[in-house]
């Protein structure tokens, strides 16, 4: 779920860091290449993760792939051959459920509900 507490969120990331950039300003007037590397560094070495420019990385897990199913099912409507196609992807994967089953949980009141969809 969004909202996992980050670097950003920590007290003592945030004193490092501004240690960091005060000490490496002083020294060079100003944060190059080389100094930013440094700052990243020794904040490694305190065991941060985070780095200049840096993309924020999200971790996929289940819970990631279900917000996402349940909102494009949400705005999303299938065609009769995408229904075709994908109970022909589920049934390769060893699904057993039928089509039906797979559009009631698709209908079921803005949410879905896939426990019945098990591999046999």
């Amino acid at each position: 779920m969004p909202g996992k507490s980050s670097d950003w969120d920590n007290a003592d990331f945030l004193l490092d860091l501004v240690v960091g950039l005060y000490t490496g300003a002083q020294t060079n007037k100003g944060l190059t290449p080389a100094i930013k590397d440094s700052i990243e560094e020794y904040l490694k070495s305190r065991g941060y993760s985070t780095s200049f420019d840096a993309r924020q990385v999200m971790v996929w897990d289940a819970n990631v792939h279900e917000d996402i199913l349940i909102s494009l099912f949400q705005h999303i409507k299938p065609s009769a051959d995408d229904w075709a196609n994908v109970m022909q992807d589920l049934q390769g994967k060893g699904y057993s459920f039928t089509e039906g089953a797979l559009r009631y949980g698709f209908q079921c009141s803005g949410r879905i509900v896939f426990a019945f969809c098990l591999p046999t």
